[in-house]
């Protein structure tokens, strides 16, 4: 295989952060951090054995200009309301606009999510105030039977949720996506036997589906099988309560010390095979 024929495909795009198209990201980049000492790990321009971190699309990129017109639409959803009978359907206006306000939200994220290799599934797992939300809607019914200042009180608390589901959101952007990977043989392959004490194991054989978790604060590590081509990893991400993937070592993760614990040591005591030289990025590319 050609020496740098798919070394975007550990680097990352270089649109995604706004580098000119011959100019290739740099093994390390603001925040990220190296395995311990323990671990075996490289970088995609050093090859050799060892763990190398694979970068995802920033999630933001498709996120924050529907989020940005999201409170535009619940703001002009209570004119058709506050002046009834200027605006046709005026009832069915506001339903339209203030549906459209959350699906500027939930659809991104939704989508985004859903592009992440290893990330979850799960609606009410998008980072949304749920809770705050699922209160205004049983409220605002109210405001027919009994006093129309209940549907104010409900749609104060949809600004409310809008606002806190802006912090949830910041919060997973905080990290960027990416997860780490290790070439190896997987003939023969035994989670059990093969994985360290720290991780429930989930599949005994290789699979590109989940093999094992271990269980943090804030969501769980996971590992699981990739493949290109004719060559096996094994890859390891953290997933978000949210579902969201986020890289397990970078500087937002410093904090969390069960995180710590558990990533104190690699999950398999080998090395690996050797890095193919086609995910290799050229020594003249840096």
């Amino acid at each position: 295989m050609e020496h740098g024929l798919d070394g975007d495909w550990l680097l990352g795009e270089s649109r995604w952060w706004k580098l000119s198209q011959d100019e290739k990201p740099p093994d390390l980049r603001a925040g990220e951090t190296s395995p311990p000492d323990t671990w075996a790990s490289s970088s995609p321009r050093k090859g050799g054995r060892g763990w190398i971190r694979q970068r995802h699309k920033p999630a933001s990129s498709s996120i924050l200009i529907p989020l940005a017109w999201s409170p535009f639409f619940l703001a002009m959803t209570v004119f058709p309301l506050v002046f009834p009978d200027r605006v046709p359907y005026d009832r069915e206006v506001a339903a339209s606009l203030f549906a459209i306000s959350w699906l500027l939200i939930l659809v991104p994220l939704y989508m985004a999510r859903n592009d992440q290799p290893m990330s979850d599934d799960g609606l009410f797992s998008l980072p949304l105030d749920w809770r705050t939300f699922v209160l205004a809607a049983l409220l605002f019914p109210l405001h027919i039977l009994w006093d129309p200042l209940i549907g104010w009180i409900s749609y104060a608390l949809f600004w409310l949720t809008w606002l806190r589901s802006i912090g949830l959101i910041q919060d997973i952007l905080s990290t960027p996506p990416a997860r780490w990977l290790l070439p190896i043989e997987t003939s023969g392959w035994s989670s059990s036997n093969l994985l360290v004490s720290n991780w429930d194991v989930i599949s005994e054989n290789w699979t590109t589906g989940p093999m094992a978790i271990a269980r943090c604060e804030h969501g769980h590590l996971s590992i699981g099988g990739v493949s290109r081509d004719d060559i096996r990893f094994l890859g390891l991400t953290f997933v978000h309560r949210s579902g969201f993937v986020q890289d397990p070592f970078f500087e937002t993760k410093a904090a969390d010390m069960e995180f710590q614990r558990i990533l104190s040591r690699p999950p398999v005591e080998q090395d690996g095979q050797e890095w193919p030289t086609g995910l290799i990025v050229p020594d003249e590319d840096e």
